[in-house]
């Protein structure tokens, strides 16, 4: 009789004892045998599921989780343009004033002492260093205190593919930042020998610096330039813009420079969250720094439409009465009025008019009385 086959009622009667107590301790150690090999593949399965379980079920946010928050929770001091955990995306021409709105977003972010860190390989430490201290100057309420410890911007910083993604977004979160800004995308493919017409190297590009900050509720921001012939999006590959759950289109409505106090568009062109069309404005330039405001009226009207319709009574006017109608500072007012003055005498216009591009048109205003002639005196 062998091991492998199951004796019968009679041949077990015909054993003598010690062989069937034999027989007996063969079927128990065979019996252990297989619960251990059972216990074995069934820790080897748990192991194997381990990991994968983890990833999906423990780890991942559960829809039906009690704590989840809004969607749509917009940043302190964002101008409801920056979202808690929600990636955004500007992009624009060279000079539309991309990195402008995102410095003084992130200004007034930080003002609400919100950690925002910008990671700039666009832009020298002076230059941003001068567009700092001309805001502060500007605005009373940007803090120098404050600033310096909510707010931080590096230059020519070396990324490195290398970097383990959950490495990278953990010492970001212990350093407090709560918002990252990358200024610019072009510069930064570049300098990780990524391509910016690859979906694959932009996949790779947006896990390693994205996709861990927002799983820690860390919002990042991206800055790019537009395409050469596409100027509605941005420069290369259509998935940066699929990644980002808001993207917005920055675009110069009115001319600035460092002397000339201008408006710089901005507009909502991708969203999940319901804000495609929205649009804001922003008056800037000539020592002028003005956090965005959002257009409602047509969605076209500027600060300059804004104080033209001040003046449009044709009484006299001081700036600051003209300022408070229009709600803005007696600074917008009095650079606005200097540049146009400046326009007029350069055009050689008549001295008591007063003109402005709106949407390809000429909306001209001519001054009565002594209206005009005193707010520009005063100046």
């Amino acid at each position: 009789m062998t091991t492998s086959t199951v004796p019968t009622a009679d041949q077990l009667a015909e054993l003598d004892p010690d062989a069937l107590e034999k027989l007996v301790e063969q079927a128990k150690a065979k019996r252990a045998l297989e619960s251990d090999l059972e216990q074995v593949e069934r820790e080897a399965t748990a192991k194997a599921h381990g990991k994968i379980a983890s990833a999906i079920f423990d780890d991942a946010p559960s829809v039906w989780a009690d704590d989840l928050g809004e969607a749509r929770q917009p940043i302190p001091g964002g101008c409801d343009l920056l979202l808690e955990g929600v990636p955004s995306y500007f992009f624009g021409a060279r000079g539309s004033g991309k990195s402008t709105v995102v410095d003084t977003l992130g200004w007034n972010v930080a003002m609400h002492e919100i950690g925002v860190l910008v990671l700039d390989r666009e832009n020298g430490p002076a230059l941003s260093r001068a567009r700092l201290d001309d805001a502060v100057k500007f605005n009373p309420e940007l803090d120098d205190a404050k600033l310096r410890e909510f707010y931080d911007a590096r230059h020519w910083p070396e990324f490195d593919k290398a970097w383990n993604p959950d490495d990278y977004a953990d010492l970001i979160a212990d350093r407090g930042f709560e918002v990252v800004v990358y200024d610019s995308v072009r510069e930064l493919l570049g300098q990780l020998r990524l391509s910016s017409n690859s979906d694959d190297d932009w996949s790779e590009l947006y896990g390693l610096l994205a996709t861990p900050l927002i799983q820690r509720g860390i919002t990042p921001v991206f800055l790019d330039n537009i395409g050469n012939v596409a100027t509605e999006r941005p420069r290369g590959t259509a998935a940066k813009l699929d990644a980002a759950p808001q993207g917005y289109r920055i675009w110069t409505r009115q001319e600035f420079t460092p002397e000339i106090t201008g408006v710089v568009g901005i507009d909502c062109s991708r969203s999940r969250l319901g804000d495609i069309g929205r649009e804001w404005r922003m008056t800037v330039g000539g020592g002028c720094w003005e956090l965005p405001t959002e257009s409602t009226e047509n969605q076209t009207t500027t600060t300059w439409d804004l104080i033209l319709a001040a003046l449009s009574d044709g009484e006299e006017h001081e700036q600051g009465e003209v300022a408070e109608t229009a709600g803005v500072t007696t600074k917008t007012v009095r650079r606005l009025v200097n540049v146009e003055h400046a326009e007029a005498r350069k055009e050689e216009r008549e001295p008591d008019v007063m003109r402005t591009e709106q949407a390809g048109k000429a909306t001209t205003l001519r001054r009565r009385g002594a209206a005009g002639s005193s707010l520009i005196d005063d100046v």
